[in-house]
């Protein structure tokens, strides 16, 4: 079993209770911007109603909670996924109900 270190501790902590330092304020804010890049690369564009990432020429649509929560890599190797061919491939920290699919591919059509 991995002993923690007391800043660790403290790190594991702040995270649970939401009080960072400065510096970890500035390291996720420069994360943040860092995915918005890669999403705006690929050409994804920002739904502020929905809450949501999406590219209609790859059919794909993405979270804001879901890119929050994954690592940079993840999101390059989602994006770099092929499509599901026909339809929209939703990508959430959740599944969605198939009324929501639907009304949101009514809406990106």
């Amino acid at each position: 079993m991995a002993t923690l270190s007391f800043s660790e501790l403290n790190a594991l902590s702040n995270r649970a209770t939401g009080a960072y330092t400065k510096a970890e304020r500035k390291q996720l804010a420069q994360e943040a911007c860092m995915k918005k890049d890669i999403l705006r690369e690929a050409n994804y564009v920002y739904n502020f109603h929905r809450e949501m990432y999406f590219n209609r020429d790859t059919r794909k649509v993405f979270s804001a909670e879901f890119i929050a929560d994954r690592a940079e890599d993840e999101i390059v190797q989602r994006i770099s996924e092929p499509g599901s061919g026909n339809g929209w491939k939703f990508h959430s920290n959740s599944p969605l109900p198939d009324s929501v699919k639907q009304e949101l591919e009514s809406v990106l059509v």
